[in-house]
């Protein structure tokens, strides 16, 4: 197959497997499309049922007529604890499998068979043969079979916390039963939960990140006087807990300086007062500042990604989770002011470093499946970032998702080309082909 017939097969076999959240259902989806692409006379899905393995998708197999030697036994085993697909042009001769008893008795020539992870875990096997004819597979169809494998596996993972989702709703029917139990059953296996934002209900609550929003006492603010108004408590939120002096603040926003600038600061100082409490802003010797009572988002981030950087680690996962789930967007989306831009960029910096930090953290447990997610996050902040996709191709890797890491070395490619005029660094060609 050239490679533009590989990938229309593989967005097609992707169609396919995703089209259904039944495990079974996609078990025989799966054995279906290998056994039409491939050519395979037989073929069958296995999973692992405890210390046992248990066929969950089969196309001419007879276990009514040859139930001891179904399939090959050694051949599944081998894939398994190993993790590395096989493939034999002429299994009778070859030194591997020659005295195998289900390949011997069946007369059993050409085979290929490919493992299933989720979860970091090799959890089932696919397998295929042909009985009558030599070296029906070559190494581009182990290439193909690989990538098929890789894709369900993902349909398989998905399919299972749905069915899980399902069973864990007619337990327990209403939404709030359903969090309070994923919240503790999470909080007992030791995987800490990612927060949301705790956002209180009274006070002042001022959100930087996203669209600018700001609620008192759980009223939502959505019309200002000015937008002069609206634009110098943006500005006060951003440097919370800081003094913000009164010749800054008129530079900033009312270029003419001198008195008639300070009578317009003092204005809208009385205005948001106004609107949004006497105690919103206090007045220093020499400036302004929010009050320290005053909720403010960015501030929140940068305090739990600070204490994220020192903690302990299972506590750190707690605190850069709960870090990164206060931003909903790019700071003060859509803003066109220079100090907006300049703290767009900065905010922008920080937060991938504690996405950075935190994906590292759950690589670091095993939790390679939110490593990735939060990777993707990383490389969304600057998509040129070698540490984002050294860390997304090393999770692709610890999760079997060769498709997946071949697919990030081609984005990476164009990334560099389009963004530096570079090639990429040698290693993550290495790091993709695994």
């Amino acid at each position: 197959m050239d490679p533009q017939d590989q990938l229309a097969l593989l967005l097609r076999v992707n169609a396919v497997l995703h089209s259904t959240r039944t495990i079974e259902q996609i078990m025989a989806d799966l054995i279906e499309e290998v056994i039409s692409t491939l050519q395979a006379w037989r073929g069958f899905v296995v999973v692992r049922r405890g210390q046992e393995w248990e066929v969950m998708a089969s196309h001419r197999m007879e276990p009514e007529v040859h139930p001891d030697w179904l399939y090959s036994r050694t051949v599944v085993r081998k894939v398994a604890e190993s993790g590395e697909p096989v493939i034999t042009s002429d299994a009778m001769a070859d030194c591997r499998f020659h005295q195998v008893s289900s390949v011997t008795l069946q007369g059993i020539h050409s085979i290929m068979c490919a493992p299933l992870r989720w979860d970091g875990e090799v959890r089932g096997v696919v397998y295929a043969d042909h009985s009558i004819r030599h070296a029906v597979f070559q190494q581009s169809h182990l290439e193909v079979l690989k990538a098929i494998a890789d894709q369900a596996s993902r349909a398989l993972e998905m399919a299972a916390l749905h069915q899980q989702l399902q069973h864990i709703h007619r337990q327990h029917p209403t939404p709030a039963a359903t969090v309070d139990y994923l919240v503790q059953s999470l909080s007992d296996d030791g995987r800490p939960p990612v927060p949301a934002a705790e956002i209180p209900g009274t006070g002042l609550v001022i959100r930087l990140f996203g669209p600018f929003q700001v609620w008192v006492h759980g009223e939502k603010r959505e019309h200002w006087s000015t937008r002069k108004n609206r634009d110098l408590l943006a500005y006060l939120a951003s440097q919370f807990g800081q003094v913000v002096h009164e010749d800054r603040l008129v530079d900033l926003f009312w270029g003419q300086g001198g008195k008639s600038g300070l009578h317009s600061l003092h204005n809208s100082i009385t205005q948001l007062r106004k609107s949004l409490g006497k105690e919103a802003v206090v007045r220093t010797f020499d400036g302004y500042k929010l009050a320290p009572e005053a909720w403010v988002d960015a501030d929140q981030f940068a305090r739990a990604f600070r204490e994220g950087r020192r903690a302990a680690p299972e506590e750190a996962l707690n605190l850069l989770s709960r870090a990164e789930a206060l931003v909903e967007g790019d700071f003060l989306e859509g803003w066109q002011a220079d100090w907006a831009e300049v703290a767009r960029q900065r905010w922008s910096e920080e937060l991938r470093q504690c996405r950075a930090l935190l994906a590292e953290n759950f690589a670091r447990h095993g939790k390679h499946i939110l490593a990735v997610e939060v990777w993707k996050r990383v490389l969304q902040c600057d998509n040129c970032c070698e540490e984002g996709y050294r860390g997304l191709f090393l999770a692709y890797r610890a999760l079997g998702r060769q498709a997946e890491a071949l697919r990030l070395y081609q984005s990476c490619v164009q990334a560099y080309a389009a963004e530096l005029e570079l090639e990429p660094p040698e290693e993550f060609e290495r790091l993709a082909y695994f």
